[in-house]
Order: structure tokens, then sequence, then C-alpha cells
């Protein structure tokens, strides 16, 4: 039987097909293979996206996936290709045209940075690039609004990047297993936040808003907060026995952070005592208040009075904690001496942020008495509807 179905497919091969079948074939034929080569074409371009993602970091790809993120990647092709353009964003300031690629950029640096050793050196370096721009729009003649606009754009920026520098500070902490590489990380940063602390202060005095003084006082504490963390982190793991680093070294460091925190104590101690003298002054500047007015004794002008005795409390308090982490200090207690520092700190910048809030009460309260006070020239006040208050010596 087999031999049979051999004869007849030799048979089979003897019979032409049909000459349109042949074409129509051939048309199908052809087709298909242009489909399958224009899906090779897409594919190839599919693979080198999957390549690309498997290699590079996974918050970077998301963040080239975003449009932002494509945005970026263009500015960093048109800006790089000279070094003005380069120089040009660099130097840029919130508001400025270029101000939004030298952010985005620095976020694909942070991007780009693998570990989190090196992520809390470039935040702390941003907040670095964030006060020099605080210091260039104090310096720059403009607009009031304007200036203090791009003052709160930078603040906000810097305060942002001292808390993710802590947090780095604490992922460090947890998961490094070179201790002397945490500890000297700990150092390069505390010794940074020194003086952005410094930096900002000064900038506070140079600011006359006061809007814009409290909010430098938020991004002060921080600096503050990131710089005791970074002790934190050395005593524990001194305490470890994980680092070679002498008991004197390190109480002389811990020691640095005392006086410094004794000094803000100090400079809030007396900024409390400005703030309640001028409100007294403003009682003193009043003569004649018209009835149904805010006068010294309303509710509005005792209510400061009642917030300088609480802050007055709150600075006895924070000097009282140093005196205390002196103490523990001098008995070799490195732990809970840098705890009563921070503790210290975290009342003493209430105790500015108070007083902050006061001297801003005050100055409405002088406000809203002087122009309600002032009288009319055309209009005839009589005596009764004025109340003569004796002067005060």
């Amino acid at each position: 039987m087999s031999n049979t179905i051999v004869e007849q497919l030799k048979e089979l091969k003897n019979i032409e097909p049909r000459q349109e079948w042949v074409a129509s074939q051939r048309e199908l034929l052809m087709s298909q293979i242009s489909n399958q080569m224009s899906v090779k074409k897409q594919s190839f371009f599919v693979n080198i996206w999957f390549l690309t993602k498997s290699i590079m970091p996974t918050n970077i790809v998301r963040f080239i996936a975003q449009p932002i993120g494509v945005i970026t990647l263009i500015g960093v092709f048109i800006f790089s290709s000279g070094a003005f353009g380069v120089n040009a964003a660099k130097n840029s300031l919130p508001g400025d045209f270029l101000y939004s690629i030298k952010q985005t950029s620095e976020k694909v640096q942070m991007g780009l940075t693998t570990n989190d050793k090196d992520k809390a050196t470039l935040h702390v370096k941003f907040a670095e690039e964030r006060v020099r721009e605080i210091d260039n729009i104090i310096k720059n003649k403009e607009n009031q609004n304007i200036q203090k606009e791009k003052i709160m754009i930078a603040v906000d920026s810097l305060k942002d990047d001292l808390k993710k520098a802590q947090e780095k500070i604490d992922q460090v902490n947890i998961a490094s297993v070179k201790p002397n590489e945490v500890v000297e990380i700990a150092r390069d940063i505390d010794q940074r936040v020194e003086i952005l602390s410094d930096r900002i202060g000064q900038q506070k005095i140079d600011s006359a808003d006061v809007e814009i003084v409290s909010k430098l006082s938020e991004a002060e504490r921080l600096t503050e907060e990131t710089s005791v963390k970074a002790v934190e982190v050395i005593i524990e793991k001194h305490a470890k026995g994980e680092v070679e680093m002498s008991s004197a070294e390190l109480m002389k460091t811990v020691e640095k952070k005392l006086n410094k925190a004794e000094e803000k104590a100090n400079q809030a101690k007396d900024e409390v005592t400005s703030a309640a003298e001028g409100l007294k002054n403003i009682e003193n500047e009043v003569q004649i208040v018209i009835p149904n007015q805010v006068t010294s004794s309303s509710p509005e002008a005792t209510a400061p009075k009642t917030q300088i005795q609480n802050i007055q409390d709150k600075s006895a308090e924070s000097i009282q904690i140093l005196q205390q982490a002196k103490n523990l200090l001098d008995q070799g207690d490195l732990t809970q001496a840098i705890e009563k520092i921070k503790q210290s700190t975290e009342i003493t910048t209430s105790v500015k942020v108070s007083v902050d809030d006061i001297r801003s009460q005050t100055v409405n309260i002088s406000n809203n008495e002087n122009t309600e006070n002032t009288v009319e020239p055309d209009k005839p006040v009589s005596p009764d509807e004025v109340n003569f208050a004796a002067p005060k010596n």
C-alpha cells in the first residue's frame, strides 16, 4: 500500500498549478514578509529601551519616562553644548528663565547617584546652593514683593534638601557596613551645615521682612537639627566601638555643639527682651485713643503680653537644659548630653519663631492704632468723643 501512495505522489509532481493561484499566493506571501519586517523594526527600538531600563537605575528610568524628564534631557542636550549655557543655568536664581533647567539638572544628578552617603552629601551641597541664591537675591535691588517671592522659593527648597539630608544620614547609619565611612560623611555634613547655619543667621539680620525672617528661622532650625543628627551618628558608632576615635576628641566635638547651642539660647533670650520692650514702647506712643478702637488694654494688645511671658519661661527652660547637658558632658555621658543639646535647640528655635510672631503682631497693633487714631482735619471732634490718656513717664 505504501508503494501505491508513493506512486500517486509522483504523479502529483506532474500537475501544474493554475497561474492565477500562484500569483495570489505570491502576493499573500510578500505581504506577510513585509509586515514581519515592520514588526522587527519596531521591536528593535523596544528592545533598546528594555536594555536601557535593565542598565539604568530605576529612579532614573521613571524620571526619564515623565514629560519633565524628556524636557530635562532636551535641556541638557541644548545647554551642555557650550560653557555659556551651563554657567548661565548654574548661576540662575528663582524666577529666572533657566532656573527650571537648573532644578531638573539637579534632579538628574541626584537620580544618577546610587548610594545614600553620596546622596546625603549632594543634598547638603544643594542646600548650600540655595543659601547662595538667597544671598544674591537679598543683594539684588528688586521690587520687594518679587524679592520676597524668590526668597520663599529658595527657602522652601533649602528646607526640603535639609530634611532629605537627615533622612539619608539615618539610612546610611542603618545600612552601611563601613562605620569609618559613616563617621567621615557625618563629620563633613556637620561642618557644612554649621557654616550654613551661620550664613542663614546673617541673612535674617539683613532681611527686614518678618515673614522672610520666620521662614529663615525654620531653615536655621533644620541646619541645627542636621548638625546634631550627624554628631549623634558619630557618638553611636563610637559607643559601639566600631570606629577608632579618642573620647577626648569626641567630647571636644560635643562641647563645641554645646557652646553653639548656648550662644543661640542667649540670643533668643535677648530677642525676647527686645520684643517685650518693643511692645511696651507702643503703649507709650499712643496718647489719644478714640473709643471703640483697639487700645493697649484690649485683647488684641494684651495677647502678645501673654505670649511674652510664655516664651520667657521657655527661654529660661532652654538655658537650664543646657546646664544639664554640661553636667552630663563632665560625667562623660555623651549620648545623654547630645540629647539634651538637641532638646534645648528645639526649644530655642520655637522661642525664636514665637518672637517673630510677637513682632509681627506688635507691628500690626501699632499700624492699626496709628491709622485709626488719625483725626480728619475737616471733621470737628468734640471733647466728649476723645479720651485723653495721661502721659506716662
